[in-house]
C-alpha cells in the first residue's frame, strides 16, 4: 500500500481496480478483498485490451460470489508506451474521483522499468494522487 502526500480521509468507497488478467493483478485483487467488500462503487478498468481478452467478466462474477458488485469499463490508449498507459490509468482514476487504486505491479518489462525506460507501474507510483494498493 502506497499513500500519496495528501491521502485524504475516510474510507475507500470508490475503488478503481486495474485489471489485465495477470498474476500480479490477481494477487492485488486478493489482497484488496477486505477493502473491496466495504466499497460502495468498484470499477474494474481494462486498459489496452477488451474485457473478454483478459477475463474481466469471470473476475466480476467471482467477486459477485463474495457479495462484491463491480462494473467493467475499458479504455484504449492506443499503441503507446507503458508510461502512457500508466498516465491513461491515472487520468481515469483521478477523473472518477476514486479513493483507492488497486493494480498489479511490474508484470511485464521488469528490466526496462527498472532502468527507467518505461512502464506503467513506475508512472503510477510516481504520480498517483490516491492511495495505491499494488502486488507483484
Amino acid at each position: 500500500m502506497i499513500a500519496p502526500p495528501n491521502p485524504g480521509s475516510g474510507g475507500f468507497d470508490n475503488v478503481v481496480l486495474a485489471w489485465n488478467g495477470s498474476f500480479q493483478a490477481a494477487r492485488a485483487v486478493e489482497y484488496a478483498l477486505p477493502l473491496l467488500a466495504k466499497a460502495k462503487a468498484i470499477t474494474m478498468l481494462v486498459v489496452g485490451s477488451t474485457p473478454d481478452d483478459v477475463g474481466a467478466n469471470y473476475l466480476a462474477r467471482n467477486l459477485g460470489r463474495h457479495g462484491i458488485k463491480t462494473t467493467i469499463d475499458a479504455i484504449d490508449p492506443g499503441a503507446v508506451s507503458g508510461r502512457s498507459r500508466g498516465r491513461a490509468l491515472l487520468d481515469y482514476t483521478h477523473g472518477k474521483g476514486a479513493d483507492l487504486l488497486v493494480m498489479g505491479a511490474y508484470g511485464r518489462g521488469q528490466v526496462l522499468s527498472f532502468l527507467g525506460l518505461g512502464g506503467a507501474t513506475g508512472k503510477v507510483i510516481s504520480s498517483c494522487r490516491v492511495p495505491l494498493l499494488m502486488a507483484h
